[in-house]
């Protein structure tokens, strides 16, 4: 909206005469309102920008629901689900402080940077800390009726945007050869021991391979865990949602972050992956708009008919057409939209349960931006053949039909296993994620100032014990066969 406002302030008509608000005047009355508009947008957002400087956080963090004040929210305010740590809590913050430079023109301003660095740091550490196993891939946080871990494309697509923003402000050296901390404890070692014994056991814990997560590699890493093969067309294509027990490819409402001008471009490297998913929408039976009481769910066929894509059996064109009406006819005066529909009369409802609260409401707001940002698209010529979904076999002959969850079977037999495929799902269990603390490895290792040598040679020890062969000075200490 600024950038037009902006484009038409400067535009041929750039010094009209000063506005009378008559109508042989138009053109002069709406060059000075735009000028006032995009007046208010920037005070509003600098405004924002102040709030979110100022804004509670949590280990340098954002956290997941505030008060106007900038406080947060404490649980008990807060249902189970409204209460969970959302992964795009900081990236969002992040890519609106950027945008913010970027669109008024403070994109490598001093304060904005030094702002945004304790903050970079500290989110990058917490993806670092989650990303233990290497492996790119960052469940959501689970309520407590949840068993499995589940994986969603759109989180990790708006993580690899915060990426973007923050090497586009200048910080991208943040992100390239991040250096793990030390683990916790591992600041006492030699703590009570020689100087010696300290630099033969440090490089135990302080030496730790660097980690990249520049914009590039981290999508990668997300396409390769998200590309899997679907089970109805026997195709390989990209899911939006996995875990242990299934894989999703059936676009949610959520899912028009997938969409967005500004996120496409993180499935070029895969674009033939991501068209058939997009290409399958139609395949799945939930897809019929009849039913529908999410206006959301309408903004995404409004965004898929606009790009000249099918989410169901009508042409493009038709979505979009029916998909607008249906939203504009539900929305208010004052241009928002209901965050919920009846699913028989199209009317605005109002949520029922608490839980649903904050989807309502983001709703709202993120349906008149859709409409706002697909408007500009040009619609592809009236009649044009709708693309054919590529799949290994032909829809008209096997009358393929897709659930939205489809089951995960990955058989393993245990006799031969080699590589686990899909690692990256299983949890960690907790036994291999031990550290020994100093103390621990102090009380094992340590006889004094030197160490010790454990010998497990069991009739050696024996010999030792019956005196047939002479025990080594105190450096070595002897295992007895008594008690085993």
């Amino acid at each position: 909206m600024f950038k037009r406002l902006e484009e038409f302030q400067h535009g041929e008509k750039c010094n009209p005469p000063y506005c009378k608000c008559s109508l042989d005047d138009r053109v002069a009355c709406e060059w000075r309102f735009s000028g006032l508009l995009r007046e208010r947008i920037e005070e509003v957002c600098r405004g924002h920008f102040l709030w979110m400087k100022r804004a509670d956080k949590a280990n340098n963090c954002f956290g997941a629901n505030y008060w106007a004040t900038g406080k947060q929210i404490s649980e008990e305010f807060q249902a189970d689900s409204l209460s969970l740590v959302s992964l795009t809590d900081t990236p969002f913050q992040l890519i609106k402080f950027t945008d913010f430079g970027t669109t008024f023109n403070h994109g490598k301003d001093e304060e904005l940077v030094d702002t945004l660095q304790p903050l970079v740091e500290h989110w990058i550490e917490k993806l670092d800390t989650a990303n233990g196993r290497k492996f790119y891939a960052f469940p959501r946080a689970k309520s407590i009726t949840a068993e499995l871990q589940d994986f969603r494309l759109d989180d990790h697509v708006w993580i690899w945007r915060a990426l973007q923003s923050v090497k586009k402000i200048g910080l991208g050296y943040l992100l390239e050869n991040f250096q793990r901390p030390p683990k916790q404890g591992s600041s006492n070692i030699g703590k009570g021991g020689s100087n010696e014994t300290s630099k033969r056991l440090t490089p135990y814990k302080a030496f730790t391979p660097s980690l990249d997560y520049t914009p590039t590699v981290f999508q990668r890493h997300v396409l390769r865990r998200f590309t899997t093969e679907n089970p109805v067309s026997r195709q390989r294509m990209l899911a939006v949602a996995r875990s242990l027990a299934d894989n999703r490819f059936y676009l949610h409402s959520r899912d028009t972050a997938l969409l967005y001008t500004e996120t496409t471009s993180s499935f070029v490297k895969s674009s033939t992956l991501w068209k058939a998913t997009i290409d399958a929408q139609r395949l799945h039976e939930e897809n019929q708009d009849s039913g529908w009481d999410n206006p959301l769910r309408y903004a995404l066929a409004f965004m898929m008919g606009r790009s000249n894509l099918q989410i169901n059996e009508k042409l493009p064109k038709d979505l979009s057409n029916d998909a607008k009406h249906a939203l504009l006819d539900s929305s208010s005066t004052n241009g928002l939209s209901p965050g919920a529909l009846h699913p028989v009369t199209k009317e605005p409802e109002l949520f029922h349960d608490e839980a649903w609260r904050d989807f309502y409401w983001h709703r709202t707001f993120e349906v008149p931006y859709i409409l706002w940002q697909c408007s500009l698209k040009k619609q592809n010529a009236e009649g044009a053949e709708p693309p054919k979904v590529p799949l290994a076999i032909p829809v008209a002959s096997t009358q393929l039909e897709m659930k939205r969850w489809m089951p995960f079977n990955n058989l393993i037999v245990q006799k031969s296993i080699v590589v686990l495929l899909d690692e990256w799902l299983y949890p960690l269990p907790s036994f291999l994620d031990f550290t020994p603390s100093c103390e621990e490895m102090q009380e094992r290792n340590y006889t004094g100032d030197r160490l010790k040598n454990v010998i497990k040679d069991i009739p050696k020890s024996e010999r030792i014990r019956q005196g047939k062969i002479e025990q080594d000075d105190d450096e070595v200490e002897c295992l007895s066969n008594n008690g085993m």
